[in-house]
């Protein structure tokens, strides 16, 4: 479970880059907003499980 999180996470990571290489908006803002979500939910998930 951990690890296919860990593979989400970085997927949103790279398409985050691409993404940013594409266009500069203000939509950027969101996209790091739910990459930050992602995070959060990571260390949830962590601390849910121990």
């Amino acid at each position: 479970m951990f690890t296919s999180l860990t593979q989400t996470l970085h997927i949103r990571a790279t398409h985050l880059h691409e993404w940013d290489d594409e266009k500069r908006g203000p939509d950027r803002g969101r996209v790091v907003l739910s990459v930050f979500v992602d995070i959060l939910r990571l260390f949830w998930a962590i601390f849910y499980l121990f």
